[in-house]
Protein backbone atom coordinates (compact mmCIF):
# COMPACT_ATOMS: atom_id res chain seq x y z
CA UNK A 1 0.00 0.00 0.00
CA UNK A 2 2.65 2.47 -1.10
CA UNK A 3 2.24 6.20 -1.55
CA UNK A 4 3.80 8.82 -3.80
CA UNK A 5 3.39 12.56 -3.32
CA UNK A 6 5.23 15.20 -5.35
CA UNK A 7 5.26 18.95 -5.85
CA UNK A 8 6.47 21.32 -8.54
CA UNK A 9 5.24 24.50 -6.82
CA UNK A 10 8.44 25.58 -5.01
CA UNK A 11 10.22 28.32 -7.05
CA UNK A 12 13.73 27.10 -6.07
CA UNK A 13 13.04 23.37 -6.32
CA UNK A 14 11.19 22.22 -9.46
CA UNK A 15 10.71 18.80 -7.91
CA UNK A 16 10.14 17.66 -4.35
CA UNK A 17 9.08 14.01 -4.24
CA UNK A 18 8.22 11.76 -1.29
CA UNK A 19 7.64 8.01 -1.41
CA UNK A 20 6.88 5.19 1.02
CA UNK A 21 7.38 1.62 -0.13
CA UNK A 22 5.10 -0.69 1.83
CA UNK A 23 6.15 -4.30 1.32
CA UNK A 24 6.92 -7.60 3.02
CA UNK A 25 10.15 -7.19 4.98
CA UNK A 26 11.47 -10.53 3.73
CA UNK A 27 11.70 -9.30 0.13
CA UNK A 28 15.36 -9.06 -0.86
CA UNK A 29 16.17 -5.50 -1.89
CA UNK A 30 19.31 -3.59 -2.81
CA UNK A 31 19.60 -0.01 -1.58
CA UNK A 32 19.58 2.79 -4.15
CA UNK A 33 22.81 3.08 -6.14
CA UNK A 34 24.07 3.45 -9.69
CA UNK A 35 23.14 0.23 -11.46
CA UNK A 36 25.94 -2.13 -12.45
CA UNK A 37 24.42 -2.80 -15.88
CA UNK A 38 23.44 0.82 -16.56
CA UNK A 39 25.38 3.62 -14.89
CA UNK A 40 22.78 6.14 -16.12
CA UNK A 41 20.21 4.83 -13.61
CA UNK A 42 20.21 5.55 -9.88
CA UNK A 43 17.65 3.38 -8.12
CA UNK A 44 17.09 0.61 -5.59
CA UNK A 45 16.52 -2.90 -6.93
CA UNK A 46 14.00 -5.58 -6.07
CA UNK A 47 16.18 -8.70 -6.04
CA UNK A 48 13.32 -11.07 -5.24
CA UNK A 49 12.27 -11.36 -8.89
CA UNK A 50 14.28 -12.30 -11.95
CA UNK A 51 13.62 -8.91 -13.60
CA UNK A 52 15.49 -7.19 -10.74
CA UNK A 53 13.50 -4.06 -11.42
CA UNK A 54 12.61 -1.12 -9.22
CA UNK A 55 9.70 0.91 -7.90
CA UNK A 56 11.50 4.28 -8.07
CA UNK A 57 14.51 5.74 -9.85
CA UNK A 58 16.23 8.73 -11.42
CA UNK A 59 18.51 9.02 -14.45
CA UNK A 60 21.56 11.22 -14.97
CA UNK A 61 19.55 13.18 -17.54
CA UNK A 62 16.80 14.09 -15.07
CA UNK A 63 14.22 11.45 -15.90
CA UNK A 64 12.31 10.09 -12.91
CA UNK A 65 9.88 7.21 -12.58
CA UNK A 66 7.80 5.59 -9.85
CA UNK A 67 5.46 2.61 -10.06
CA UNK A 68 2.77 1.65 -7.55
CA UNK A 69 0.56 -1.42 -7.44
CA UNK A 70 -3.17 -1.02 -7.94
CA UNK A 71 -5.29 -2.83 -5.39
CA UNK A 72 -7.59 -4.84 -7.63
CA UNK A 73 -10.00 -6.26 -5.05
CA UNK A 74 -11.48 -5.32 -1.73
CA UNK A 75 -9.73 -8.03 0.24
CA UNK A 76 -6.34 -6.27 0.17
CA UNK A 77 -4.70 -9.66 -0.26
CA UNK A 78 -0.97 -9.05 -0.53
CA UNK A 79 -0.40 -12.72 -1.43
CA UNK A 80 -1.93 -12.71 -4.92
CA UNK A 81 -0.19 -14.99 -7.46
CA UNK A 82 2.49 -13.27 -9.58
CA UNK A 83 1.62 -11.93 -13.03
CA UNK A 84 3.45 -13.04 -16.18
CA UNK A 85 5.44 -9.78 -16.46
CA UNK A 86 7.12 -7.80 -13.70
CA UNK A 87 5.90 -4.26 -13.08
CA UNK A 88 9.34 -3.36 -11.74
CA UNK A 89 10.73 -3.65 -15.26
CA UNK A 90 8.83 -0.56 -16.46
CA UNK A 91 10.56 2.30 -14.56
CA UNK A 92 14.10 1.35 -15.71
CA UNK A 93 12.80 0.97 -19.27
CA UNK A 94 11.66 4.58 -19.18
CA UNK A 95 14.81 5.84 -17.45
CA UNK A 96 16.99 4.20 -20.09
CA UNK A 97 14.83 5.23 -23.05
CA UNK A 98 15.94 8.84 -23.54
CA UNK A 99 12.32 9.70 -24.36
CA UNK A 100 10.07 12.35 -22.84
CA UNK A 101 7.37 10.93 -20.53
CA UNK A 102 4.44 11.05 -22.97
CA UNK A 103 6.57 9.77 -25.86
CA UNK A 104 7.69 6.78 -23.78
CA UNK A 105 4.13 5.93 -22.72
CA UNK A 106 2.93 6.22 -26.34
CA UNK A 107 5.74 3.93 -27.46
CA UNK A 108 4.98 1.45 -24.66
CA UNK A 109 1.32 1.30 -25.74
CA UNK A 110 2.33 0.74 -29.36
CA UNK A 111 4.66 -2.11 -28.40
CA UNK A 112 2.34 -3.56 -25.74
CA UNK A 113 -1.35 -2.88 -26.43
CA UNK A 114 -3.42 -1.83 -23.45
CA UNK A 115 -5.17 -5.21 -23.13
CA UNK A 116 -1.77 -6.90 -22.86
CA UNK A 117 -0.64 -4.42 -20.21
CA UNK A 118 -3.85 -5.21 -18.34
CA UNK A 119 -3.59 -8.98 -18.62
CA UNK A 120 0.17 -9.60 -18.43
CA UNK A 121 0.99 -7.26 -15.54
CA UNK A 122 -0.48 -6.86 -12.10
CA UNK A 123 -2.39 -3.63 -11.64
CA UNK A 124 -0.13 -0.56 -11.67
CA UNK A 125 0.14 3.19 -11.81
CA UNK A 126 3.32 4.19 -13.66
CA UNK A 127 4.48 7.79 -13.18
CA UNK A 128 7.06 9.08 -15.66
CA UNK A 129 8.54 12.55 -15.35
CA UNK A 130 11.29 14.86 -16.50
CA UNK A 131 12.80 17.20 -13.93
CA UNK A 132 14.13 19.65 -16.53
CA UNK A 133 10.89 20.07 -18.49
CA UNK A 134 8.56 19.56 -15.49
CA UNK A 135 6.50 17.13 -17.55
CA UNK A 136 4.84 14.32 -15.59
CA UNK A 137 2.41 11.67 -16.83
CA UNK A 138 0.74 8.65 -15.30
CA UNK A 139 -0.35 5.42 -16.95
CA UNK A 140 -2.75 3.04 -15.23
CA UNK A 141 -3.45 -0.43 -16.57
CA UNK A 142 -6.63 -1.07 -14.55
CA UNK A 143 -9.86 0.98 -14.43
CA UNK A 144 -13.26 0.53 -12.82
CA UNK A 145 -14.82 2.67 -15.57
CA UNK A 146 -13.68 2.50 -19.23
CA UNK A 147 -14.41 6.22 -19.57
CA UNK A 148 -11.60 6.98 -17.10
CA UNK A 149 -8.51 7.76 -19.22
CA UNK A 150 -5.58 5.38 -18.91
CA UNK A 151 -3.00 8.13 -19.57
CA UNK A 152 -3.21 11.41 -17.69
CA UNK A 153 -0.94 14.45 -17.66
CA UNK A 154 -0.09 15.45 -14.09
CA UNK A 155 -0.51 19.21 -13.98
CA UNK A 156 -1.43 19.74 -10.32
CA UNK A 157 1.22 21.66 -8.36
CA UNK A 158 0.89 18.97 -5.67
CA UNK A 159 0.01 15.42 -6.71
CA UNK A 160 -0.47 12.25 -4.69
CA UNK A 161 -1.37 8.67 -5.55
CA UNK A 162 -1.56 5.35 -3.73
CA UNK A 163 -3.05 1.98 -4.66
CA UNK A 164 -6.72 2.71 -5.36
CA UNK A 165 -8.32 1.74 -8.67
CA UNK A 166 -8.90 4.68 -11.06
CA UNK A 167 -12.51 5.73 -10.61
CA UNK A 168 -12.58 4.45 -7.02
CA UNK A 169 -13.05 6.99 -4.25
CA UNK A 170 -9.62 8.37 -3.34
CA UNK A 171 -8.13 6.97 -0.17
CA UNK A 172 -7.85 9.19 2.95
CA UNK A 173 -4.05 8.75 3.08
CA UNK A 174 -3.75 10.35 -0.37
CA UNK A 175 -5.77 13.40 0.59
CA UNK A 176 -3.83 13.69 3.86
CA UNK A 177 -0.47 13.52 2.10
CA UNK A 178 -1.45 15.95 -0.67
CA UNK A 179 -2.71 18.56 1.79
CA UNK A 180 0.25 18.07 4.13
CA UNK A 181 2.82 18.51 1.35
CA UNK A 182 1.04 21.61 0.05
CA UNK A 183 1.21 23.15 3.54
CA UNK A 184 4.82 22.06 3.91
CA UNK A 185 5.82 23.73 0.63
CA UNK A 186 4.02 26.93 1.64
CA UNK A 187 5.92 26.93 4.95
CA UNK A 188 9.20 26.22 3.16
CA UNK A 189 8.69 29.18 0.83
CA UNK A 190 7.53 31.55 3.55
CA UNK A 191 10.39 30.64 5.91
CA UNK A 192 13.05 30.10 3.24
CA UNK A 193 13.88 26.61 4.45
CA UNK A 194 17.20 25.09 3.45
CA UNK A 195 17.33 21.80 1.56
CA UNK A 196 18.21 20.04 4.81
CA UNK A 197 15.11 21.48 6.49
CA UNK A 198 12.89 20.49 3.57
CA UNK A 199 14.24 16.93 3.62
CA UNK A 200 13.76 16.66 7.39
CA UNK A 201 10.16 17.88 7.22
CA UNK A 202 9.50 15.60 4.25
CA UNK A 203 10.57 12.52 6.20
CA UNK A 204 8.37 13.66 9.09
CA UNK A 205 5.43 13.91 6.68
CA UNK A 206 5.78 10.39 5.28
CA UNK A 207 6.31 8.99 8.77
CA UNK A 208 2.83 10.05 9.93
CA UNK A 209 1.19 6.95 11.45
CA UNK A 210 -2.59 7.21 11.87
CA UNK A 211 -3.28 3.48 12.15
CA UNK A 212 -5.96 2.98 14.85
CA UNK A 213 -4.51 1.39 17.97
CA UNK A 214 -7.57 -0.69 18.85
CA UNK A 215 -7.33 -3.14 15.93
CA UNK A 216 -6.72 -6.72 17.02
CA UNK A 217 -6.46 -8.90 13.92
CA UNK A 218 -4.17 -8.68 10.86
CA UNK A 219 -7.25 -8.45 8.62
CA UNK A 220 -8.58 -5.43 10.52
CA UNK A 221 -5.22 -3.72 10.22
CA UNK A 222 -4.88 -4.50 6.51
CA UNK A 223 -8.31 -2.97 5.89
CA UNK A 224 -7.07 0.29 7.43
CA UNK A 225 -3.94 0.65 5.29
CA UNK A 226 -5.75 3.22 3.13
CA UNK A 227 -6.05 5.51 6.17
CA UNK A 228 -2.40 5.95 7.15
CA UNK A 229 0.53 7.48 5.24
CA UNK A 230 3.01 5.37 7.20
CA UNK A 231 2.27 1.68 7.76
CA UNK A 232 3.73 0.37 11.02
CA UNK A 233 5.02 -3.23 11.07
CA UNK A 234 2.12 -5.66 10.78
CA UNK A 235 2.37 -9.37 11.53
CA UNK A 236 0.30 -10.79 8.67
CA UNK A 237 0.58 -14.44 9.64
CA UNK A 238 1.56 -16.49 12.68
CA UNK A 239 3.58 -19.38 11.17
CA UNK A 240 2.86 -21.78 14.04
CA UNK A 241 -0.90 -21.25 13.67
CA UNK A 242 -1.38 -21.28 9.88
CA UNK A 243 -0.45 -23.20 6.77
CA UNK A 244 0.04 -20.00 4.72
CA UNK A 245 3.42 -20.26 3.00
CA UNK A 246 6.26 -17.96 3.96
CA UNK A 247 8.64 -17.53 1.03
CA UNK A 248 11.05 -15.04 -0.58
CA UNK A 249 8.17 -12.78 -1.65
CA UNK A 250 5.68 -13.18 1.20
CA UNK A 251 6.96 -13.19 4.74
CA UNK A 252 5.51 -12.70 8.19
CA UNK A 253 5.91 -8.93 8.57
CA UNK A 254 4.61 -6.18 6.28
CA UNK A 255 4.73 -2.38 6.44
CA UNK A 256 6.66 0.70 5.36
CA UNK A 257 10.19 -0.60 4.80
CA UNK A 258 11.79 2.09 2.58
CA UNK A 259 11.24 5.86 2.52
CA UNK A 260 12.56 8.12 -0.24
CA UNK A 261 12.78 11.89 -0.57
CA UNK A 262 14.07 13.36 -3.83
CA UNK A 263 14.68 17.07 -4.19
CA UNK A 264 15.95 18.81 -7.33
CA UNK A 265 16.93 22.47 -7.45
CA UNK A 266 16.69 24.91 -10.35
CA UNK A 267 20.43 24.50 -11.06
CA UNK A 268 20.03 20.81 -11.89
CA UNK A 269 21.34 19.44 -8.60
CA UNK A 270 19.52 16.34 -7.34
CA UNK A 271 19.58 15.05 -3.79
CA UNK A 272 18.32 11.47 -3.42
CA UNK A 273 17.61 10.56 0.21
CA UNK A 274 16.73 7.00 1.15
CA UNK A 275 15.91 5.56 4.56
CA UNK A 276 15.67 1.78 4.92
CA UNK A 277 13.65 0.85 8.00
CA UNK A 278 13.51 -2.94 7.62
CA UNK A 279 15.56 -5.38 5.56
CA UNK A 280 14.72 -8.74 7.12
CA UNK A 281 11.59 -10.56 8.23
CA UNK A 282 11.46 -9.41 11.84
CA UNK A 283 10.45 -6.43 13.93
CA UNK A 284 14.07 -5.34 14.15
CA UNK A 285 14.42 -1.79 12.85
CA UNK A 286 17.63 -0.92 11.02
CA UNK A 287 17.26 2.60 12.46
CA UNK A 288 19.40 4.04 9.72
CA UNK A 289 19.87 7.70 9.08
CA UNK A 290 18.89 8.59 5.52
CA UNK A 291 21.53 7.75 2.96
CA UNK A 292 21.96 10.89 0.82
CA UNK A 293 23.39 10.86 -2.71
CA UNK A 294 23.84 14.12 -4.62
CA UNK A 295 24.51 14.46 -8.34
CA UNK A 296 24.06 16.88 -11.23
CA UNK A 297 21.62 16.40 -14.09
CA UNK A 298 23.41 16.27 -17.44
Amino acid sequence: MCILVLSTKHPKYPLILLSNRDEFFVRDTRDADWWDNNQEIFAPQDLAKDAKGTWIGVSRTGKISVILNIREDASHDERAPPARCSRGDLPPRYLASGLQPKSFIDQLLRETPYDSLKNDYGGFTLVCGDIKTKQFYELRNQRTDPSVPAVVKIDQPVFAVSNALPGEQEWPKVNMAQQALSRMIDDAIENDWSEEEIVSHAFDLISKDTMPQNLNTPHQKLMHLKNTIFVPPLQTVVPSLTDIAVDSLHGVFYGTRTQTVIIADSQGQVRYCERTLHNKDSLENTDRLPKITAFSIL
